[in-house]
Formats: C-alpha cells, sequence, structure tokens
C-alpha cells in the first residue's frame, strides 16, 4: 500500500504498518485520521476501523474535508 505524505513523499507500507507506527508520519502533522475496511462478507456487510490522533478540532477539519471532497467526485 502506497501513502502519501504531506510533504508529497510517497511511502510504501504494508498490512497494518500505518496503524501500529504511527512515527512513518512527519513530525510537522498534528493530526491524522486513517480510515480502512476488510473484505466484504458474504452477507454484504464490511468491517470499517478509524483511527485518528491529534487535536479534536483539526481531526473533525480533515473529516470535513475528505467529506467535502467526496460528494464533489
Amino acid at each position: 500500500m502506497w501513502y502519501k505524505s504531506l510533504a508529497g513523499e510517497e511511502k510504501d507500507v504494508s498490512g497494518n504498518e500505518c496503524n501500529d507506527y504511527p512515527e512513518v508520519f512527519k513530525d510537522d502533522v498534528s493530526a491524522y485520521v486513517l480510515v480502512t475496511c476488510g473484505q466484504m462478507s458474504s452477507e454484504g456487510k464490511i468491517q470499517v476501523e478509524m483511527t485518528y490522533e491529534g487535536d479534536p478540532a483539526v481531526i473533525s477539519y480533515l473529516l470535513t474535508k475528505a467529506r467535502d471532497s467526496l460528494d464533489e467526485s
């Protein structure tokens, strides 16, 4: 899995590495939100997990901007 840092650097992380090792983020990151999901079950359900850290106001802003971006696409 690849992710792009705020500095524009692409990093290869595998499995649950972002969740297990938040230090992969740069020191200047004040907050982050990571949303992951598993495979769809035979009943059509998907387990979704969210990991976050930082100032609650910044996390709220990140989630709002992410939702706005999805609504626009």
